[in-house]
């Protein structure tokens, strides 16, 4: 290899790194002429809010458009005032554009967008600024935590922990995976009882959606919400009010989810299926206890009987709860399971409700007010079912599995050898030998899923992007380094010869 040809290797592979680098800043994001700083934001669920800031006074600007580039949509070019900015001064102009989504479009979480700002100035000159941005609901911070068993993956907020909910709701999952013999998979959102899951706020305009930095604010649907999540294979959930809040709003979507396809179509009271979830979120609902009696007394409990609890009536989920704890107290848990698997399409509640209880609908509420007052009633509210006996332990009409102490044979207390292995105060003369197994060797024994929730530190591989220009200028200068000094080397080696 001559001289000539060498440099010539060493100046394209200089140019051919020099253009990747290039290459991959301009897919980044692209900065010319007298563009200063721009950004864009959500404003979920309704669009985006776009800004960028020119080395110009607005005076000395011809025009801007905004060109957006979203999925599911043609890219849409969309002309910007100049002579009405968002504000100017003697060296700047802020120009703003808030962009509502179109009717028919669905952004999934996530979604990138890129946008591109055209400024002319009137002398001719030329401002453009490419970037992209990710819509999502910036209004919280959130945490992503998927579940090893792939049934339970959460997204909360950053101050709610998703371990501790995904253990509140395990037993719940796993006593409705039994029930109904399915066992569906769940990517739940949860927002916190302050921030409404679907964005929008009431203003004398109407509904609204507001960008959480910027203020800026654009109409909102709340069924837009709905269709973002859906895109998106989420179920958003609002957390109740108080402490277990949240597993509370989860648990509602797991009956929902689990007894949707039993009773799809048929006539199931929401009362039954409030009641019934408010009975397997887990934790003890004594607070009820108190409200209900007074409202009993009152006659106000349950006023039209057979009818389904009112939403209007001040004490809804607390009766709807109440009606379902006596159903499980007085047919016990495999009755009241049969029940909700019975109440479907083929079969009107009322029918499957008569054949479980052995009494009419209509004489539920009449039955829950006496209940409520009753020990038995009271000894109740204390119960979850995960337990695994029935509420009250009592005998009642119906049979229910109760262990009640019989006359037959009971150990007298000796202090004889037991296989408690609990060792005696006695202790005789001599020592009878025994035969102690030696321990073996150790041996590796599974522990269970989800048993180790610590996660192991894995050094992270140290990477180089070539988008960082730090990082492409330091590549392109080690190689033309290596480069001149095989170069030189070569040279060297020549002239020796």
């Amino acid at each position: 290899m001559n001289l000539a040809a060498l440099f010539t290797v060493i100046c394209v592979c200089l140019l051919a790194v020099g253009h990747a680098g290039a290459q991959e800043a301009t897919e980044e994001a692209l900065l010319q002429g007298f563009a200063f700083k721009w950004s864009a934001e959500p404003i979920f669920p309704s669009g985006m809010h776009f800004f960028i800031t020119v080395l110009r006074p607005a005076d000395q600007l011809q025009s801007a458009v905004l060109v957006i580039e979203a999925e599911g949509v043609p890219p849409q070019t969309v002309p910007v005032s100049v002579r009405t900015p968002h504000r100017t001064g003697e060296t700047f102009t802020d120009l703003a554009y808030d962009w509502a989504f179109p009717a028919d479009l669905s952004l999934p979480l996530g979604s990138e967008i890129v946008y591109e700002w055209r400024v002319l100035a009137s002398n001719g000159e030329q401002a453009r600024a490419r970037d992209r941005a990710v819509f999502t609901d910036t209004r919280l911070n959130w945490v992503r935590s998927d579940d090893a068993l792939g049934q339970i993956h959460l997204t909360v907020p950053e101050n709610m922990s998703a371990e501790a909910l995904r253990a509140a709701l395990r037993p719940v999952y796993a006593l409705l995976a039994e029930q109904t013999n399915t066992s569906p998979a769940f990517d739940i959102i949860v927002y916190p009882p302050a921030v409404p899951a679907d964005g929008c706020a009431a203003a004398a305009e109407g509904l609204r959606a507001t960008a959480p930095v910027s203020g800026a604010v654009l109409p909102c649907d709340q069924l837009r919400a709905e269709a973002v999540f859906r895109a998106s294979g989420q179920d958003a959930v609002q957390a109740q009010a108080g402490a277990g809040g949240a597993a509370a709003a989860a648990v509602e979507l797991f009956v929902d989810r689990f007894y949707g396809p039993l009773w799809d179509g048929g006539d199931v009271p929401e009362w039954f299926r409030v009641g019934l979830a408010e009975f397997l979120t887990p934790g003890v609902k004594g607070r009820y206890l108190g409200p209900l009696q007074r409202a009993a007394r009152a006659s106000g409990l349950g006023a039209r009987p057979g009818a389904a609890v009112g939403a209007s009536s001040g004490l809804w989920r607390e009766q709807s709860y109440a009606a379902v704890l006596y159903l499980a107290d007085r047919l016990g848990l495999p009755d009241l399971f049969e029940l909700a698997r019975s109440a479907g399409a083929d079969t009107p509640f009322a029918e499957a409700f008569a054949r479980a209880a052995g009494q009419p609908l209509d004489a539920l509420w009449p039955a829950v007010r006496r209940w409520v007052l009753t020990p038995e009633g009271e000894r109740a509210f204390a119960y979850v079912p995960y337990l695994g006996d029935t509420p009250t332990p009592a005998a009642s009409a119906t049979p229910t599995s109760t262990r009640t102490p019989t006359a037959t044979h009971t150990a007298a207390p000796t202090l004889t050898p037991s296989v408690t292995g609990v060792l005696t105060a006695t202790y005789t003369a001599t020592r009878v030998p025994t035969r102690t197994p030696t321990p073996g060797p150790p041996t590796v024994t599974p522990r269970p899923p989800g048993s180790l929730n610590t996660a192991t530190v894995t050094p992270a591989p140290v990477a180089f992007a070539l988008g960082d220009p730090t990082t492409r200028s330091g590549l392109i200068a080690v190689l033309a380094a290596a480069l001149i000094a095989a170069a030189a080397a070569f040279l060297y080696t020549g002239r020796r010869r």
